[in-house]
C-alpha cells in the first residue's frame, strides 16, 4: 500500500505531466515553480534529475487502475509464463519517441539492458534483482525473464524509474550509465530549452500517441526560496506552487489557500496528501482538470 505521502507525491507528477486539461480561455502557457532546474533526465538515474519532469517526458509500460490494478500503457498486453519466471509483453504499435524513432520491442529491449548494465546503481528495486534478461521476441514483443517468480513485476514496472524508455539513439557509450545525449522520451512534454538557475521549458509533443495536453508550454520557474515563490505566486507569476514538507512557504496562510484550486472529485479521497502531506495549488483563473487515464494511473489501494 503506497503512503499518503507517495500518493500526494504522484499525484503532483501528474498534474505537472499530462493533467493540464484546460478550459478554452486558459492561458496557452502554464507557469510552474521547483527549487532547481530539473537535471538531464536520464530517465535510469535519479539526482540531480527531478522526478516530476522525468515523468513528463518518458512512459511506463504498464500504469495502475483506478481501483488499484495494473493495466496497459506503452505495453497493450501481456502474459505471464506457466512458471511465473518469464512475463511477454505486447506493446503499442502507434507509438514513436519524440524525435521520430520508432518505440518497439528493440527499444524496450535496449532500455532494459541499460539498466541492467547498472544494477548496483538500481538494486533498491528488487525487481532489478530478480531481472535476468529481456529478449526481443518478435517486432513489438518483448520478454522478461526472472530469476524466479516475482508477483509484484507488474507494480514496479510501474514507477516513475528506472524502467522508463529513452530513444536508444540517445545512449552514451552504449548505455545510459555515463550519461545521455538528450532527453528523448515517448511522452506527452518534450524539453526544449533549459538556462541553469532560471528556468527549464516543456512543449507539448504534438505528435504523442494518446490525447495531447491542453497547454502548448510548462516552464519551470526556478526559485529556490519558498518565500520567494510564495510571493511570486501571490502576484500571479505562476500559476501552480507544489510542495512537501517545506517547499511551500509559511507564508501562504490558510487565506492563501483560499486561491487554491482543488479538483472536486478529488478532494475527499485526496484529503490527506494534499492538506497534511503535499498542498498542490493553482491560482483561479488555471482551470485545471485532470485527464482520466493519468489520474487513474496514480488512484492506487
Amino acid at each position: 500500500m503506497l503512503t499518503d505521502r507517495l500518493r500526494g507525491l504522484m499525484l503532483a507528477f501528474a498534474f505537472v505531466s499530462v493533467a493540464f486539461v484546460s478550459s478554452a480561455h486558459a492561458d496557452p502557457k502554464l507557469n510552474f515553480s521547483w527549487p532547481v532546474n530539473v537535471g538531464p533526465l536520464n530517465p535510469h538515474l535519479y539526482s540531480p534529475n527531478q522526478m516530476f519532469a522525468q515523468n513528463m517526458v518518458y512512459e511506463p509500460l504498464v500504469h495502475y487502475n483506478a481501483d488499484g490494478t495494473v493495466g496497459p500503457w506503452l505495453a497493450e498486453s501481456w502474459e505471464a509464463s506457466q512458471d511465473g519466471r518469464s512475463y511477454t509483453f505486447k506493446l503499442r504499435e502507434d507509438v514513436k519517441f519524440s524525435n521520430g524513432e520508432v518505440f518497439d520491442a528493440a527499444a524496450v529491449k535496449a532500455n532494459i539492458d541499460a539498466v541492467l548494465q547498472n544494477r548496483p546503481r538500481h538494486n533498491w528495486l528488487e525487481l532489478v534483482n530478480q531481472m535476468v534478461s529481456a529478449e526481443v521476441v518478435g517486432p513489438y514483443k518483448v520478454r522478461i525473464n526472472l530469476k524466479k517468480p516475482y508477483y509484484p513485476l507488474l507494480q514496479e514496472l510501474s514507477l516513475p524509474r528506472p524502467f522508463r524508455f529513452i530513444a536508444p539513439s540517445q545512449f552514451k557509450n552504449g548505455g545510459t550509465a555515463d550519461g545521455i545525449v538528450a532527453p528523448i522520451g515517448t511522452g506527452p512534454w518534450k524539453l526544449t530549452e533549459t538556462k541553469l538557475g532560471e528556468h527549464d521549458v516543456f512543449t507539448r509533443n504534438d505528435s504523442y500517441w494518446g490525447p495531447k495536453p491542453a497547454y502548448e508550454q510548462v516552464i519551470v520557474k526556478v526559485i529556490p526560496d519558498p518565500n520567494t515563490r510564495a510571493i511570486a505566486f501571490e502576484a500571479g507569476e505562476i500559476d501552480l506552487i507544489y510542495g512537501t514538507e517545506g517547499p511551500i512557504s509559511p507564508i501562504l496562510s490558510s487565506a492563501s489557500r483560499r486561491w487554491a484550486s482543488i479538483i472536486p472529485s478529488f478532494r475527499n479521497r485526496w484529503k490527506r496528501a494534499f492538506w497534511r502531506s503535499t498542498p498542490i495549488m493553482a491560482q483561479q483563473k488555471t482551470s485545471l482538470s485532470a485527464r482520466p487515464s493519468i489520474m487513474q494511473s496514480i488512484r492506487t489501494r
